[in-house]
């Protein structure tokens, strides 16, 4: 090769290894990320537009939104209270203290209790067997009475609230002791005694028991109070029978502190589930009858409080 055809040769190396290296370093520029021009002021891009009255300038879409200050708003006043409903508003008025005596029920009075006092008390048992009658006494009534102070107060017992009919009657209570119960005959009494008792089965039923559930007036009150007539009603108790009896009782006062009943009342033995005794005394038999009355008279005083 001649010398002109190596230097052509050389430089045309030099040229290509140029070009080589400028293509890389324009790719690696390329590359590089291109920084974005500033914004341009609202001045460079949008003229600014002359005020009109009533109308605020234009602000630019891109421009950043100036603050608001905040609304000044006048201090709110104060809210008047709310009327108050009349019941609120209405001066209270003092209640009168209550009457004790209007607000309370009455106390009832004390009741007046009266108690077993005569010894002339008695209670008879009458009827009639073979050929002739019979008769039991008893002299011991035990039991008690009581009733509201009216009925020492008024004397007519017009004011009195326990008599009449539903009402409720005074307590009375009354007891006789078959024990007691003594047949008024001069020969035999022992035998008919012993056998009243084992027909009164007074072994388990001790006494005669009666109780009142009614009292009501059957007639006029004397000024005095004495004597009065009543219809009662009661539970009377015998041999374990008890049944509801009626009769009419008479009052007396023969102290001012003392009350006297006396009364009657008719029935039959087998009522009370009591069979009439056959029975001999000395060598006769006798066959009593079913018919019996019993009557009574009974006193009692008035008890002292405390006792």
């Amino acid at each position: 090769m001649s010398m002109n055809s190596s230097k052509a040769l050389r430089w045309f190396l030099v040229v290509a290894l140029l070009a080589v290296v400028a293509g890389v370093a324009l790719y690696w520029v390329g590359k590089k990320p291109t920084p974005e021009p500033p914004a341009p002021s609202p001045e460079a891009v949008a003229p600014v537009t002359p005020p009109v009255a009533s109308t605020p300038p234009a602000t630019s879409a891109t421009a950043a939104p100036t603050p608001t200050p905040p609304l000044a708003l006048p201090p709110t006043p104060p809210t008047p209270p709310a009327p108050p409903s009349p019941t609120a508003t209405a001066p209270a008025v003092p209640t009168p203290a209550p009457d004790q005596a209007a607000t309370e029920p009455p106390t009832a009075p004390t009741p007046l209790r009266f108690v077993t006092t005569s010894p002339d008390n008695e209670m008879l048992i009458e009827g009639s067997a073979t050929g002739h009658g019979w008769r039991v006494k008893g002299a011991i009534l035990q039991g008690v009475f009581e009733v509201e102070p009216a009925w020492q107060t008024d004397l007519t017992l017009a004011s009195v609230q326990c008599l009449g009919e539903g009402k409720t009657p005074p307590k009375c209570v009354l007891a006789i002791p078959v024990v007691t119960l003594k047949s008024q005959v001069s020969v035999g009494s022992g035998i008919m005694d012993g056998r009243m008792r084992e027909e009164l089965k007074a072994a388990q039923h001790r006494s005669i028991q009666y109780e009142l559930t009614e009292m009501k007036l059957a007639g006029a009150v004397p000024p005095s109070g004495s004597p009065v007539t009543f219809d009662t009603r009661g539970r009377l108790a015998i041999a374990g029978q008890t049944n509801t009896v009626s009769f009419q009782v008479v009052m007396e006062r023969p102290a001012a502190d003392r009350l006297t009943f006396t009364g009657s009342y008719k029935t039959k033995m087998t009522e009370f589930g009591v069979t009439p005794p056959e029975f001999t005394v000395l060598g006769v038999g006798s066959r009593t009858a079913d018919d019996i009355t019993l009557s009574w008279k009974w006193t009692v005083g008035l008890q002292p409080l405390g006792r």
